[in-house]
């Protein structure tokens, strides 16, 4: 009897351990060498991402939509890390939302840099009032999904030619109750801010796994990986034109309740950089609910697995931009 409760009691104790799993940035190997891009790099995640891998070694491209705010993000991102983070940390301004400046952003990459070993697909806008951008897309499905996905098309021949690069996507909670079936993110018809960005989120792990299994298909050894933050602190609803008291309601739960961007960002990193990490697997806080902790792997949603759905996104997507990341030879 004795025996069986210390049996008992050692079990729920590795248990927790195991449960946590803890994992910071002092995990993290050197990334020296390492180039390496972060969209949405000015604030929140982006920021805490952008800056891991600069303290650790690495050359960070910050992929901003604003250039003041990106260069005082820059600025602070070099105090904060020290040593030669001034030559080895810049600003690339893009506007996800559009394709040409998607386009352009690729071009002056390729010219300037011979090797990618990470693209960070980590931007995102939330539950923007109805819109469409010049290419007539939905901004959200824009800014959140076919900006990155162009992007990841345009850069695609530098990560390929890159031993063991990454493609890391950002996704959200949001997406456990979206659905892309029958959605057009081309019309404005029935528009629901909140849903359209669940769906959004949705399409970021649908094109992560997607992207996962054409490159092994491909033979290649460069791998699509995908991670959520949790409930995390971040400025997402200074974007949010609705409803007043929803906006103040949402920043007052994430002061209150949410993780600082530090923790959040550690799911993302350790996709990034863990060097056990799998292709095609799905990163996040640890602690029940994936609401907050260290990260860990866990399960792809379901909706994600579903290789048809996957394969109507990437042709929509396609149809979409007009660029195709990695064509499908299987």
């Amino acid at each position: 009897m004795v025996g069986d409760l210390a049996d008992r009691a050692a079990g729920r104790e590795r248990a927790f351990l195991d449960w946590r799993m803890v994992w910071t940035t002092n995990d993290m190997p050197s990334q020296d060498g390492r180039v390496a891009i972060v969209t949405g790099a000015n604030s929140g995640i982006g920021y805490e991402t952008a800056k891991a891998l600069a303290d650790k070694g690495a050359t960070v491209v910050m992929a901003c939509r604003n250039s003041e705010k990106a260069e005082e993000a820059r600025a602070k991102l070099v105090a904060d890390v020290g040593g030669d983070a001034d030559e080895r940390v810049s600003v690339e301004i893009v506007d996800l939302a559009s394709l040409a400046s998607v386009r352009e952003l690729a071009d002056r990459f390729l010219a300037d840099h011979d090797r990618l070993d990470l693209l960070i697909n980590n931007a995102g806008v939330m539950a923007t009032p109805p819109q469409l951008t010049d290419d007539g897309i939905e901004f959200q499905f824009a800014c959140n999904h076919t900006g990155h996905f162009a992007l990841t098309a345009g850069v695609m021949s530098r990560l390929l030619s890159t031993d063991g690069s990454r493609v890391v996507a950002v996704s959200s909670l949001a997406a456990r109750g979206a659905s892309l079936n029958d959605h057009d993110p081309t019309s404005l018809d029935g528009y629901d801010a909140f849903g359209v960005y669940g769906k959004t989120k949705l399409a970021n792990q649908m094109f992560a796994v997607e992207l996962n299994r054409r490159l092994a298909a491909s033979g290649t050894d460069t791998i699509s990986v995908v991670a959520h933050p949790g409930l995390t602190g971040t400025n997402l609803f200074s974007g949010y034109g609705g409803n007043r008291i929803v906006e103040l309601g949402g920043r007052m739960m994430t002061t209150l309740s949410a993780q600082p961007a530090s923790i959040g960002a550690l799911p993302t990193l350790r996709a990034a950089c863990d060097p056990d990490v799998e292709g095609g697997t799905y990163w996040g806080p640890a602690l029940p609910g994936q609401l907050w902790g260290p990260p860990r792997r866990i399960r792809v949603l379901t909706k994600a697995a579903d290789v048809k759905a996957r394969h109507r996104l990437w042709d929509l997507s396609v149809e979409l931009t007009g660029v195709d990341p990695l064509p499908d030879d299987t």
